[in-house]
């Protein structure tokens, strides 16, 4: 990331592209380091969740707040709950935010240039929901 943003002074505009294909590997590469361990974590026989409120719509904004600055430079569009929305539920905060980072950036990935990518909260009698639409062409 130093040397994409050039602190030390202006690249070559073909150095910065390769610093830059090498930052998103790294990234993508602990992205799966980080989902074995997620799995090994969940596969173990004593894996529990801490059960505390959260305000889904929040967890939700963050999620689309941390992935602004990718859909940016994607031209993807996030339309995020409003600030006065709310649904408390019991979960766990960072393994909801780890979730909805995942679906909204694959929603960010695969949409093109343009688009819109939504973010809906519902609510039931016990439960409550997000949704995540976008405008890519899907699962073939």
């Amino acid at each position: 990331d130093s040397i994409s943003a050039q602190t030390e002074g202006p690249l070559k505009p073909d150095y910065a592209e390769y610093a830059s294909d090498i930052a998103n590997a790294g990234r993508h590469l602990l992205g799966l380091v980080d989902d074995l361990v997620d799995l090994q974590a969940i596969e173990r026989d004593d894996f529990g969740t801490a059960d505390e409120e959260i305000d889904l719509a929040d967890v939700a904004r963050r999620a689309a707040g941390l992935l602004a600055v990718r859909a940016a430079q994607a031209e993807v569009r996030i339309d995020r709950p409003a600030m006065d929305e709310s649904i408390p539920v019991h979960g766990e905060f960072r393994r909801g935010l780890q979730v909805l980072v995942n679906l909204i950036g694959n929603a960010v990935r695969y949409s093109p240039a343009g688009a819109m990518v939504w973010i809906r909260l519902e609510r039931d009698e016990a439960r409550g929901h997000v949704i995540v639409a976008d405008q890519g062409k899907g699962i073939a």
